[in-house]
């Protein structure tokens, strides 16, 4: 907009066709950007600090570490999910739909590869940090299992793409992307681990500028396809990892294979169902891309992706942060015996995230024409005539983000094993629901097939957890 407003002026001071050059666009870009995300990184930082929206605190560490970590906000996390959010328009707008179906059918398919490869040992990170930091294992041990996460990441990848799944892409660029996105949760991980909070917003804060910033240059350079998106994005994951290692990280890091095999085989006993469920979970996305562009092609694939990534955005904007936040009063109050107050304080939770819901369905039935045009002139490549998909859409994305507070007694009695079978019971769901209906009805079913999957997953979940509701705590 601003753009056009210029160009009105342009024979009057001849001096604004300097913003005809695409160099000085990007360039604005990228300070637009960075301003945008620094203005608004102290406003965050305080009200989420004021209102005590916080971090998980880790329970094995010292008294007093658990006295200090009280209190600190998930700003940076918040601030990741508001340049996610932003970058999807960004990306519909620049790529269309056809482009954008691409990009987010590898993309999905990428974070469905890396959390398979990544997540067990960022969660045994967490969970083992302290232990090997005593016996003097911690250096070998995160390089070993950083090497082999990304050994694992690089043959899944390879693996799927000779079984044409998704169909033949770059193995050089997704496996890029892939390494780049595990190492940098593994870095953040670290720095949590090692109660070094302020770096993590630092790098946080840092990776929300690149994320919008890398694209634009890429798009620049290679031009608006989907590749250029995904080979920005592996600058915007690399660049801040480079940046801790080359001028933050001061710790030689070495691979000792004797003493990372006896770290290595516990991390795999204990983080695989978290990243086998961290996966499934994520292919539930995949899938749904994957099987539209078999049935009805790339284009109309490219419409349902853009209308599920803007609302999946939105909801985790609003209500991941809540669920954050009550995760360390939730872990907190349960290591310390206080079970009914656990109960209390999570139907409180849920109660909120459903009110808020109530109020958003209420104003996008309400106002569903306006929302629409928003869409289309914020977004210009989605297809508004599939405005039928926006509401299933809209309540399967809530459905999915209220399921994460759903399973939390599992979560707490350690019943990950359960939660990975019914997320697998999800999945099944899924693909037969798209196989069967998709060629009957069309796009329409994929959006009803989320909203089923969602149901059977949180409905398995409230039933095999029902005396921890009622506070007998037997499960």
């Amino acid at each position: 907009m601003l753009y056009k407003f210029i160009l009105n002026y342009v024979d009057i001071f001849s001096f604004l066709n300097v913003f005809k050059y695409l160099t000085v666009r990007t360039g604005l870009a990228m300070f637009t950007s960075l301003f945008v995300v620094f203005l608004i990184g102290t406003p965050f930082i305080n009200f989420f600090s004021t209102k005590q929206i916080t971090n998980p605190i880790r329970e094995d560490g010292p008294d007093e570490h658990i006295i200090k970590k009280i209190g600190t906000p998930t700003m940076g996390g918040v601030l990741i999910l508001l340049g996610l959010f932003f970058s999807v328009l960004l990306f519909i707008r620049w790529l269309g739909p056809e482009e954008f179906g691409y990009y987010s059918l590898l993309f999905s398919f990428v974070n469905m590869c890396t959390a398979f490869s990544f997540a067990w040992f960022n969660q045994s990170i967490i969970r083992y940090f302290s232990r090997l930091q005593k016996k003097g294992l911690i250096a070998s041990a995160i390089s070993g299992g950083w090497f082999f996460s990304c050994l694992i990441s690089l043959a899944l990848i390879v693996v799927l793409q000779l079984l044409q799944f998704p169909k033949p892409s770059s193995f050089l660029l997704l496996s890029v992307l892939s390494i780049s996105m595990g190492s940098f949760s593994t870095i953040l991980v670290l720095l949590q681990s090692n109660r070094q909070a302020s770096k993590v917003v630092q790098l946080n804060l840092f990776q929300a500028s690149l994320f919008i910033f890398c694209p634009v240059i890429a798009v620049y350079f290679f031009g608006k396809f989907h590749q250029s998106i995904l080979i920005g994005l592996i600058f915007a994951y690399l660049l801040p990892s480079l940046f801790y290692f080359l001028v933050k990280g001061r710790t030689q890091w070495y691979i000792d294979f004797e003493k990372s095999f006896l770290s290595l085989k516990k991390f795999f006993s204990f983080g695989f169902p978290i990243s086998f469920w961290f996966a499934t979970s994520l292919s539930l996305r995949f899938l749904d891309r994957y099987l539209l562009e078999h049935y009805v092609g790339i284009v109309q694939m490219g419409s349902y992706a853009g209308f599920a990534e803007i609302f999946t955005r939105f909801f985790s904007l609003i209500l991941f942060p809540i669920t954050m936040a009550l995760h360390p009063f939730l872990t907190h109050q349960w290591n310390n015996g206080q079970k009914k107050l656990v109960v209390k304080t999570l139907k409180w939770g849920l109660v909120l995230q459903g009110g808020i819901f109530a109020i958003c369905i209420l104003a996008l039935l309400g106002f569903q024409e306006w929302v629409l045009k928003l869409l289309s002139f914020l977004a210009p490549g989605l297809n508004i005539e599939m405005s039928g998909v926006v509401l299933p859409i809209f309540i399967g994305g809530f459905l999915w983000q209220w399921s994460l507070l759903i399973h939390k007694p599992l979560e707490l009695m350690e019943k990950t094993n359960k939660m990975l079978i019914f997320m697998l019971v999800a999945v099944g769901i899924n693909i037969m629901g798209n196989v069967i209906f998709i060629p009957k009805i069309g796009v329409i079913a994929t959006a009803y097939t989320l909203i089923a999957s969602a149901l059977v997953y949180n409905l398995l979940t409230i039933i095999v957890s029902r005396d921890f509701w009622i506070g007998k705590f037997q499960l």
